[in-house]
């Protein structure tokens, strides 16, 4: 990893010098030289990510997604960070599973409708919360309880 990063993949010939740090009977170290040959350039590559799409149904204008451990039949707080708690005025969300989980917990201010119907009343903020198995996009069978704030006007 060290050799890649430092010669940058580059064909040609390269002198590194290599330090032995074992310990020696008279607690010396040791060094030599060795001459490195690249005839084909280094290609990083592999590893790799898997995404999965958030379980949303509609535009967010602000997210979060925290994963949480549910032990059956606990609740489990979940308190947004300050932007999200400002942006939604959900303050708590609290977890309970009859069943062990890991969940992924997604709470969003609602940027837009757009494919769903419009309430038929006024609404000051809306927002989303969704709860799927952990890297999965299965929905859990889960109660809850949502804390918000509500301005007075």
């Amino acid at each position: 990893m060290e050799l890649r990063r430092r010669f940058d993949g580059e064909r040609g010939d390269y002198n590194s010098q290599i330090l032995l740090s074992r310990n020696l009977h008279d607690g010396d170290t040791a060094s030599a030289t060795a001459q490195i040959v690249v005839t084909e350039p280094i290609v990083e590559g592999g590893g790799g990510v898997v995404t999965i799409a958030l379980p949303l149904e509609t535009l967010p204008e602000i997210k979060i997604v925290e994963s949480l451990y549910v032990p059956p039949e606990k609740e489990i707080v979940l308190k947004p960070p300050s932007e999200i708690a400002e942006a939604s005025d959900v303050v708590e969300v609290v977890v309970k599973s009859k069943n062990e989980v890991t969940v992924t917990v997604v709470i969003s201010k609602v940027k837009s409708l757009e494919d769903l119907p419009r309430p038929y009343y006024d609404t000051y903020k809306v927002f989303e919360i969704n709860l799927v198995k952990y890297s999965t996009t299965v929905k859990v069978d889960a109660e809850g309880i949502v804390k918000f704030r509500v301005s007075k006007l």
